[in-house]
């Protein structure tokens, strides 16, 4: 297994247009995977394996915050290909999702109810890192419907003082019902204590959200976190509409500065993978004196990714031209 950055905490926020897809590789060679969507021609799991990131045995733990499709569609090449040890998901019942959905065999929906089947645990310890878990009990309506984006799993990885956050497509309703269990104080705690979050439901708000307190809009100013990073597509006419860079950037105080002492100094206090591409964050051992204990990277691995697509296509349209020929001419050129 290759370490990305030597003694330190690695997490890259995989560009996937609109979906999420996070890894996670600590400071002693411990792997994790935050969601697993992709993009045409380019599946995080496959270029993981790729880049040696992983050992023989695999990942040790995916957390899979929902089962809505942007967040599971690379899920069966993450089983065969990274094979975690661990998965934690919500409390939706596998039964409940065959039952309801039926979904077909080989689907992404199929693969998710498979790894229903694991035991999760709401907090693992990696030497000095700490994953942690908040999620609502299992509920459904009177008429036996289930709203997927409220029992989304919110997970916070702590290294020494640094803190992100991961909250799936958490929506104001399942914050509601966080903020009123057991568990809020020891939530609010970790959310006072977040460096980087990343934008639940890929950064969208509905105008009339915006000008609202809301249970999200509570957690941000209790936050008040130094970056927010919103995993989304390009912006097209059906969903300009929804993007709230805006509104996030009102949340966060001081930013991050990209580009010192060059002309292209900027103070940016949202990144989005639509114009940032894939984003790398490194941070310091747990034991280190600096300030600012953490490195955000813009672009990151552009050129390892374009190489991977271009190696995926080129191996697709030789597919193509050997079924061609072969339909003509009955054989199959190697």
């Amino acid at each position: 297994m290759k370490h990305i950055t030597e003694n330190q905490l690695d997490i890259i926020v995989f560009d996937v247009e609109h979906g999420d897809c996070v890894f996670i590789q600590t400071s002693s060679g411990e792997t994790m995977l935050i969601d697993c969507g992709h993009k045409q021609d380019f599946s995080p799991a496959k270029f993981i394996k790729e880049q040696k990131w992983v050992g023989e045995s695999g990942i040790e733990k995916a957390v899979i915050t929902h089962h809505d499709s942007d967040h599971i569609s690379d899920l069966k090449n993450v089983r065969k290909i990274l094979t975690p040890t661990q998965y934690h998901t919500n409390n939706i019942t596998g039964d409940f999702i065959s039952k309801k959905d039926n979904p077909p065999q080989e689907s992404p929906k199929q693969e998710y109810v498979k790894i229903k089947n694991y035991p999760s645990v709401s907090q693992y310890l990696y030497n000095d890192i700490v994953v942690k878990h908040f999620k609502n009990s299992f509920k459904t309506s009177i008429e036996n419907e289930v709203d997927i984006n409220y029992h989304s799993v919110i997970t916070f990885v702590k290294f020494g003082q640094f803190v992100i956050c991961f909250p799936g497509d958490i929506n104001n309703e399942g914050i509601t019902e966080i903020l009123e269990n057991d568990h809020a104080e020891n939530f609010l705690e970790y959310i006072r204590k977040t460096d980087i979050f990343i934008a639940p439901h890929h950064g969208r708000i509905i105008e009339e959200e915006r000008n609202k307190d809301t249970p999200l809009s509570y957690l941000l100013s209790v936050m008040n976190p130094d970056i927010i990073i919103v995993s989304d597509k390009a912006i097209e006419e059906q969903n300009q509409n929804t993007v709230a860079t805006n509104y996030y950037e009102g949340y966060v105080e001081s930013g991050l500065v990209f580009g010192r002492n060059t002309e292209f100094e900027k103070n940016r206090k949202v990144l989005t993978t639509r114009n940032d591409n894939s984003i790398h964050i490194k941070v310091e051992p747990s034991n280190t004196t600096l300030s600012n204990p953490y490195y955000v990277q813009l672009n990151a691995f552009n050129s390892e990714i374009e190489n991977h697509i271009k190696l995926v296509q080129k191996e697709r349209n030789e597919k193509i031209k050997n079924l061609l020929v072969n339909r003509k001419y009955g054989t199959t050129r190697n």
